[in-house]
């Protein structure tokens, strides 16, 4: 079961920008899941975070939040410098209980995360972490840009969510596409669904 835990997940960018809002869901969950804190940084390569560079998120103005089951909920915009074709960290502690079989998952996710005992979100180093290759809860990343043209969706089978693509490569063809794009000068997000 997932109980008092904080889990560090790293979101690969197609294009930067000034904000972010974070997706999260309980779309398979029976019960409600609270999620007493979350805090958004960049990454020192090493799964640490640099330090002062993370920021919190809320959501209506509030730390915490509670989804419902079958439930998602989206932050407010957290202002952060997001970076292009690079790495965010969310951190985020659930305070209460979650029963394995009611995990939200993204299980083959070619990106190596972690997750630790306690209140970690600020921790720049996660105290006794367990790695592992998939996404708890996070569903998505929203990166607001004022000089974005605007964004393509990826969408298919497990060729699109990057089988076979090295873990923390970034080598899906999604991400393929969004280096392209840029080499070009073209500001377009690629969203791989």
């Amino acid at each position: 079961d997932f109980v008092g835990i904080t889990v560090r997940q790293y979101l690969f960018t197609s294009i930067g920008g000034d904000a972010a809002r974070l997706h999260f869901s309980n779309q398979y969950g029976t019960t409600p899941l609270t999620i007493a804190s979350v805090r958004v940084g960049f990454p020192d390569g090493a799964g640490n975070i640099i330090q002062g560079s993370d920021v919190g998120a809320t959501f209506g103005g509030n730390a915490s939040i509670t989804i419902p089951a079958g439930g998602t909920v989206m932050s407010d915009p957290v202002h952060i410098a997001v970076p292009a074709q690079g790495y965010l960290a969310v951190s985020t502690y659930f305070a209460g209980s979650v029963p394995v079989n009611d995990v939200t998952a993204h299980v083959f996710s070619s990106q190596d995360n972690q997750f630790g005992s306690g209140d970690q979100t600020a921790a720049p180093v996660m105290s006794n972490p367990t790695w592992f290759e998939e996404y708890f809860f996070l569903t998505g990343v929203d990166v607001q840009s004022t000089d974005a043209i605007g964004a393509v969706a990826a969408i298919g089978a497990s060729f699109t969510d990057g089988f076979e693509s090295p873990p923390d490569a970034n080598r899906r063809w999604s991400n393929v596409v969004a280096a392209r794009l840029a080499t070009q000068g073209l500001k377009v997000g690629v969203l791989n669904q």
